[in-house]
């Protein structure tokens, strides 16, 4: 650092790393977050761009002619703000496309133009008008993640969950609500028939989705807002432009409320009376779920690596998404509403892919529906077992199986790809085992499921 202090403008140097500062601050809120670990490739991979930059700049500083060293440090500034429109922006290029009336291609050209043209104003400018150009953007890239959960803070609101209608329940009484996540309407037959075993009556009918991936629908659900640009702003908080959910700020509207789910920090909601959370298994120390996070996000690697190294991924990932399965059903069954009565939301990654073992996406999406079948079976059966208890069972989805998301992945690429007919929905289910709300035939969109808890 001694020897890029004193070729190259310090102060250039400081910028660069406080824009890069902002990068691993916005991957760190989205990793704690989700508790995916879906961000730790993002955040080592800005690490060696970090490192790589800073070597680069003291290789620099000694060997380019002294009278150039002012354009390396601009250029590294420009280096990491790139950097910084391509794993943090989305959220203004969003904004942007929403304003331009959803135009995301015309919105990337307009941006990438006025990023060059800035670099080349950049490049030529004063040395004064440069150092207020370098002080704008680095305190703007920085306080544009920083101020997020400060802001989010502020606006979130205090929710009363789930909405109560004042509908009679007894001491005992049991409601169930089921989402499995990425069911398909379509596919939703033997989960009908597996409810039909409880002697309750069922009813069900299909929904359009609120969005296309839970991390939209979820907050939804529970503000009935919409969230088209949902992001983490904050350790339990997500914000989708004006909206903002703080799940901290989620209060249970009843006393005897159990939670189990994963992805969303649902055990960040106050008043439970428990809460179950599941993620994989930390990839830290496991250097083949590194690898085959590096095959998944580079086509180049997946073709360099080979097919038999997709298929070993493939089991990998499959053992470590089952896991967090088998988590999730187990405390589903631990649940406190079995003995006492009681609401039960239980978020479940079934039938979401991947499967266990090497197959095809429709294998896979096939087996993992018949698990979340018989996960219904088994609740079913309780309720049979107890005629003279009063339960309510709601089966619900997030979204469609995603054919984009899985058909672009190296496993199922070639795997499956395209996805037969049969598989492909634009709809998710609204099933109800028991006692129908009132609600349920006003119900057209699944941001409205929980308007039939009791």
């Amino acid at each position: 650092m001694n020897q890029i202090h004193s070729r190259i403008d310090t102060k250039d140097v400081i910028a660069a790393c406080v824009v890069l500062s902002s990068v691993a601050l916005e991957l760190a809120l989205r990793e704690l977050y989700y508790r995916m670990f879906a961000e730790l490739p993002r955040l080592l991979l800005l690490a060696l761009i970090w490192i790589g930059m800073l070597l680069a700049l003291s290789f620099l500083g000694r060997r380019v002619d002294p009278a150039r060293h002012r354009l390396v440090g601009r250029v590294a500034v420009f280096i990491a703000l790139a950097v910084w429109f391509d794993l943090v922006g989305d959220v203004a290029i969003a904004w942007l496309a929403g304003v331009s009336g959803g135009h995301r291609t015309l919105v990337h050209g307009a941006v990438f133009a006025v990023f060059v043209a800035g670099a080349w104003y950049a490049l030529r400018a004063d040395a004064k008008r440069w150092s207020a150009c370098r002080r704008a953007l680095s305190a703007t890239a920085f306080l544009f993640v920083a101020s997020q959960p400060v802001i989010a803070a502020l606006s979130a609101p205090t929710i009363s969950w789930p909405q109560a209608h004042g509908g009679p329940s007894g001491a005992r009484d049991v409601t169930v609500f089921l989402l499995l996540d990425e069911l398909n309407a379509s596919a939703a037959g033997p989960v009908v028939e597996a409810l039909a075993k409880a002697g309750r009556g069922v009813t069900m009918k299909s929904l359009q989705p609120v969005g296309d991936g839970t991390a939209k629908v979820v907050p939804a659900m529970f503000t009935g807002r919409r969230f088209p640009d949902a992001k983490p702003c904050g350790l339990q908080t997500v914000c989708s432009g004006a909206q903002v959910l703080d799940f901290s700020k989620v209060v249970a509207s009843r006393p005897d409320v159990d939670v189990v789910g994963f992805y969303e920090p649902y055990c960040a909601m106050r008043g439970l009376r428990s809460c179950a959370h599941f993620s994989p298994s930390s990839p830290a120390f496991d250097v083949a779920r590194w690898r085959c996070a590096a095959l998944r996000r580079s086509a180049l690697l997946a073709a360099w690596a080979g097919t038999d190294a997709d298929k070993q991924c493939a089991e990998l990932g499959g053992v470590t998404w089952l896991s967090v399965v088998t988590g999730v059903e187990e405390a589903i069954a631990r649940a406190p509403v079995w003995r006492d009565g009681g609401f039960l939301f239980a978020h479940v990654p079934l039938p979401h892919p991947p499967g266990e073992g090497q197959g095809a996406l429709a294998s896979h999406y096939a087996a993992n529906l018949g698990r979340a079948v018989r996960l219904v079976d088994r609740i079913a059966a309780r309720a049979a077992r107890e005629p003279d208890r009063r339960y309510t069972i709601v089966v619900f989805s997030d979204h469609p199986l995603r054919s984009a998301v899985w058909c672009g992945s190296s496993q199922y690429r070639q795997n499956g790809c395209p996805l037969p007919p049969h598989l492909v929905d634009t709809k998710v289910p609204l099933i109800v085992a028991g006692e129908v709300p009132k609600a349920f035939a006003t119900v057209s969109e699944n941001i409205d499921v929980f308007r039939l808890a009791d």
